[in-house]
């Protein structure tokens, strides 16, 4: 199966997609690979996120996916919409959360299938208080 290049990006497009993201946007990884197909644009994005269980600037994450080491990236767009698609997968790894001002992260949309047991998180419900503890047990089935 062919699967989307990498390419490279330009300055002022990732300073536009940086832009016009919200900054209150985190992606939050639970440490499981992701199913799907090694080398997808899903895939290498997600290859972007190296640390487990903490929120990452969604706009960190999209400068690392358009910054790779060989010089090309992946467009700042297509990585947010694989991020978006993920939410609907069977098993979702990787949770795309928002930053309330009192500190929790709550999720930006609804997720059917978190982490392999399945666990449903509905929109704005809180996966990280502002302890940073989780409401949800989504790591005793990491691997």
């Amino acid at each position: 199966m062919r699967h989307r290049r990498t390419e490279l990006i330009r300055a002022e497009a990732l300073a536009e997609a940086i832009a016009r993201t919200p900054m209150t946007h985190h992606v939050l990884w639970i440490g499981r690979e992701a199913t799907g197909q090694r080398g997808s644009l899903r895939a290498r994005a997600f290859d972007c996120l190296h640390e487990v269980g903490v929120p990452v600037s969604l706009r960190v994450l999209l400068q690392r996916a358009a910054q790779l080491p060989d010089g090309t990236g992946l467009d700042p767009d297509a990585v947010r919409s694989a991020i978006r698609l993920h939410q609907g997968a069977k098993p979702a790894v990787v949770f795309l959360l928002e930053r309330r001002p009192s500190g929790e992260f709550v999720a930006v949309t609804d997720i059917p299938f978190a982490g392999s047991c399945g666990r449903r998180i509905v929109a704005g419900q809180v996966v990280v208080d502002r302890g940073g503890r989780f409401g949800l047990d989504l790591f005793a089935d990491a691997a």
